[in-house]
């Protein structure tokens, strides 16, 4: 198909600014690790399992702040978050499938179900977004804004 694949991050030939975590629970706090490791800062978990599920989950959510403490800088969205879209970046980061226009208005959101109706309002109406973000645990890992999600180059 001609897109380039990676056994693991760390054989990656460049350092991305972005990594999108969709695994097990299980398997994130390592993954966390790892993209610290690589020097990636901005991370996106859409991954359930955690506090919503009881106990386990909450353990998995503190291995993941223990692990981000370790990386200076790094940003995590997430988990169990649908993901973010950019459309001034053309960067659609999120479980859905079209992309808004561009524009001044920045939607937020814990409520997935709110969200996809909105985006798809949005799309037939021709309005646009500066940022379109879906998240039911931001406040969970330590990240506050998608703006910041990203390295200044």
């Amino acid at each position: 198909m001609g897109i380039p694949c990676f056994p693991d991050i760390k054989n990656l030939p460049k350092t991305p600014d972005l990594g999108i975590i969709c695994t097990p629970a299980e398997k994130v706090p390592g993954i966390v690790r790892e993209c610290g490791e690589a020097g990636i800062r901005g991370v996106i978990i859409m991954s359930a399992g955690f506090k919503e599920i009881g106990e386990e989950g909450m353990r998995l959510e503190e291995q993941i702040r223990e692990e981000k403490k370790k990386f200076d800088g790094m940003r995590i969205i997430g988990p169990n978050c649908l993901g973010i879209i950019v459309p001034g970046l053309k960067l659609n980061a999120s479980f859905a499938s079209a992309m808004p226009r561009p524009g001044n208005i920045a939607f937020i959101s814990q409520s997935g179900a709110l969200c996809t109706s909105i985006l798809d309002w949005a799309i037939e109406g021709k309005i646009g977004f500066s940022q379109f973000r879906f998240d039911r645990q931001q406040h969970r890992c330590g990240i506050r804004r998608p703006d910041r999600l990203f390295r200044r180059r």
